[in-house]
């Protein structure tokens, strides 16, 4: 069995004439469906409903009032030719002024010839968002478009810190170093409507300012990251090492992004295995209090307890579901594509870019292979061998090294462009007498003070200070390791 699952704020003005109308329209939507609503099926129907049509698709659906709350929920089955049965379930949870959608995909299968597929998002999802049915989440608004960076710098630290009071993630996306982004900010809030709000950063100075307040743990220069709530970034994608052209970096992105909002627990509302099962002990209280006739009142009443008795069993099968997927969901949450996780990076320091950490031991495990001189045994060896093929390298340190070289032939400019790239990864840039020094911040260990003469017009003077800096700064080691 495979799940996605999807779960977001809407607005409260949502009724229950509104999910049957939407309900009905996307399984009319369908080119495989095999079921006719013009039986009014839903005129009047009470508080269930069930639509039959062939090769065993079935539409059911169930509604729940307590006073000015209630909960109503869809269940469509569908089965395809190989026999697999698509089974989405959407359920609608209005609690006083709040109200929320619940969407869940499974995809089963018995027959060993029709392997289980990956669900995806299902088009119940964009029918919401494109009838305007996303609701407040903290400071946004639920829907499939991309949203600027808050003006407030301290507010945009918020975001990025998980402390914006939001409910779905945010994929932050910052600013290449042109202005220009990896991916397409809007084709991505649109795949991710209803999974996660795009936050777009406006400029690259933007990053500077959230360098600062972030402690330096923003995403920036093209790199695009995700955030949690109360958890900050928990990942980052960015252009280079596995991910070698945009498409890559968004396919891994979208993927990442489903799978983690999959594995989160319902919170907002309710499950449709809930409803059920709140919905069949209505059901048994309501028959065990009437007047006992015979036969007839004690099959009705078995009847309804053995559905809540299998809604219940469902909502077991759901929850052993989910204690099987932590161990893998685990790693969604601060892992990256490098050797060190992102987790353990934050733990050992701040870095001159995301996934330098990983990249160091790379190059250092690199050239040590590549080395008679390393006494090791053969599975040791090869133990390396493989883990270098397992991991990738950032290719951020290149990008430093081509913005240097850049800077460099910049004539009259060229040193003050080169100041900036320092100023960029964390060095704080004085007038030292007739020339600059430019100091690594205490938090980044293990780096020296680099003197940049100030003679622009001496080119052997630019050029030589461009590979000292990439020396000193450990760029040269790096590329060596590749």
């Amino acid at each position: 069995m495979s799940v996605f699952a999807a779960e977001f704020p809407t607005r409260p003005d949502i009724d229950k004439a509104h999910f049957i109308a939407l309900t009905v329209a996307w399984v009319q939507g369908m080119k495989s469906t095999t079921l006719d609503f013009r039986g009014n099926e839903f005129e009047n129907y009470g508080d269930e409903a069930v639509v039959l049509g062939r090769n065993g698709e079935k539409l059911t659906v169930k509604e729940i009032d307590v006073g000015q709350s209630y909960i109503i929920g869809a269940r469509h089955d569908l089965l395809d030719q190989e026999g697999r049965n698509w089974r989405t379930e959407c359920v609608l949870t209005k609690t006083g002024p709040d109200a929320s959608l619940r969407v869940r995909v499974q995809c089963l299968s018995s027959n060993p010839d029709a392997p289980v597929l990956n669900p995806k998002r299902p088009f119940f999802i964009k029918a919401c968002l494109q009838d305007r049915w996303g609701g407040v989440d903290g400071p946004f608004t639920v829907g499939d478009g991309a949203i600027p960076a808050p003006e407030d710098h301290a507010f945009g630290a918020r975001v990025l810190t998980g402390d914006s009071e939001a409910f779905l993630p945010v994929v932050y996306v910052s600013a290449c170093d042109d202005g220009s982004f990896v991916v397409n900010p809007e084709k991505l809030a649109y795949d991710l409507g209803g999974l996660a709000h795009v936050v777009v950063e406006p400029s690259r100075e933007y990053s500077f300012q959230m360098r600062e307040l972030c402690g330096e743990s923003n995403p920036y220069g093209g790199t695009i990251g995700v955030v949690l709530p109360k958890l900050g970034v928990v990942r980052r994608f960015w252009l280079g090492g596995f991910y070698t052209d945009p498409r890559s970096v968004e396919l891994a992105l979208r993927s990442y992004v489903q799978r983690l909002v999959s594995a989160r627990a319902v919170s907002l509302g309710y499950e449709w295995q809930e409803l059920q099962a709140h919905f069949a002990k209505r059901l048994r209280v309501a028959r065990a209090i009437q007047v006992p006739q015979g036969k007839n009142f004690e099959k009705s009443y078995i009847e309804a307890l053995e559905q809540e008795v299998a809604a219940k069993d469902e909502t077991i099968a759901n929850l052993q579901e989910r204690l099987e997927q932590l161990p893998s969901d685990a790693v969604l949450v601060g892992m990256g594509d490098g050797i060190i996780p992102d987790g353990l990076a934050a733990q050992l320091g701040v870095e001159l870019y995301p996934g330098e950490f990983s990249d160091r031991v790379r190059a250092v495990l690199s050239l040590a292979s590549a080395t008679d001189a390393l006494a090791i045994d053969p599975r040791t060896a090869q133990l390396l061998e493989r883990l270098l093929k397992a991991s990738g390298v950032s290719g951020r340190h290149s990008a430093i090294i081509q913005a240097l070289k850049a800077a460099s032939k910049k004539d009259d400019r060229a040193v003050s462009e080169i100041l900036d790239v320092l100023r960029g990864l964390g060095y704080v840039v004085t007038k030292d007498g007739k020339h600059f020094k430019a100091t690594p911040k205490e938090e980044l260990f293990g780096l020296a003070p680099i003197t940049v003469v100030n003679t622009p017009s001496d080119w052997r003077s630019v050029k030589n200070t461009v590979s000292q800096i990439s020396e000193l700064i450990g760029l040269t080691t790096i590329k060596r390791g590749k």
